[in-house]
């Protein structure tokens, strides 16, 4: 038995077939390329968000913290970004923003950065640290006003900007 195919010439797409094709491929991967970008993009800023807030919760423990323990307190320099020099057991503590990092000098030691290089810490404030004299016998507390900035100036959706208020007594 002899079977006959019946063929109408056709042996691939045609021209318009392809661009169709080639039509409906282009808009799924421009919409898979905008989801991607738009996930990094959020990645990104919410990297920024916790980049931030782990220096301020750091920064701002430390600062609390020696307080807390501190005996005397005193502020000196220049507002809006002055020092703050803290007597615990005898010895001097100080803390101070050198080039958009927080520093602390513990006596003749070399001063430490208590903050990372991807942020930029400034007063938020007209000074940065103040020191309020209370009333007998509340004691004398220290307020701290300060500004976190993630420190990208290249990435404009990653600028995330914190400020945060802490007041302290001393003990």
């Amino acid at each position: 038995m002899n079977i006959r195919r019946v063929h109408n010439g056709k042996k691939g797409l045609s021209l318009i077939e392809l661009l169709i094709y080639l039509a409906i491929l282009s808009v799924l991967l421009v919409g898979v390329g905008n989801i991607f970008l738009t996930a990094m993009r959020i990645r990104a800023q919410q990297n920024a968000k916790f980049v931030v807030n782990e220096n301020a919760r750091i920064m701002l423990g430390r600062i609390r913290d020696s307080i807390l323990d501190a005996t005397a307190a005193s502020t000196a320099g220049i507002c809006p970004e002055n020092i703050l020099n803290l007597t615990i057991g005898g010895d001097t503590m100080s803390f101070q923003i050198v080039n958009g990092v927080m520093q602390i000098t513990e006596g003749a030691a070399p001063a430490q950065d208590i903050t990372s290089s991807k942020v930029l810490v400034s007063a938020s404030g007209s000074c940065l640290f103040t020191k309020t004299q209370n009333l007998v016998p509340a004691k004398p507390t220290i307020q701290i006003h300060t500004r976190i900035t993630y420190n990208t100036p290249t990435n404009p959706l990653t600028y995330i900007s914190q400020d945060y208020d802490l007041t302290v007594s001393l003990r």
